[in-house]
Parts: structure tokens; sequence; C-alpha cells
């Protein structure tokens, strides 16, 4: 990224993106699982809270060793960390 215009431009794309894939899962997983509908439509539902999560741990994880490398870097008495 290189300037804010880029980063908007992402974004919209990905909301766009995402604003679709709801309703077009919805009504394929039915067509694809005639039999287990209502344990597919369940896996489907439950993976979008469970890759939230996981998502907002990997950001706490990595939030935590940025400090640990900072204070390495700083007990070291170097001014910046590379």
């Amino acid at each position: 990224m290189h300037s804010f215009g880029e980063l908007l431009a992402l974004r919209v794309g990905f909301a766009a993106a995402q604003a679709t894939q709801n309703p077009i899962c919805f009504s394929l997983i039915p067509e694809l699982f005639p039999r287990g509908r209502n344990t597919a439509m369940a896996a489907y539902n439950a993976a979008i809270y469970c890759g939230r999560a996981l998502s907002f741990a990997a950001v706490i994880i990595a939030g935590r060793a940025s400090r640990c490398d900072m204070t390495r870097c700083r007990s070291r008495g170097l001014a910046t960390c590379l």
C-alpha cells in the first residue's frame, strides 16, 4: 500500500466480495448437501465465528510478540528495532 486511495479501493473490493458471500453460500450449500443440509449450514455458520476468533487471537499474539521484541531492543540499548 502506497496511498490511502489504494487502501480504500482494496477495502471496498473486500466489502463487495463479503456482501455477496452469504447469499451465494446460503443458496449453494442446500443444493450441494441436500441430505445433510442442516449440518452443512451449521458448519458454515460456525466457521464464520471461528475464523473471526482466530483472527483476533492472531492479532493479539502478534501484538504481544511485537512488544517483546521492542523490550529486547531497549534492554540492549538499541534506539530502534528493524
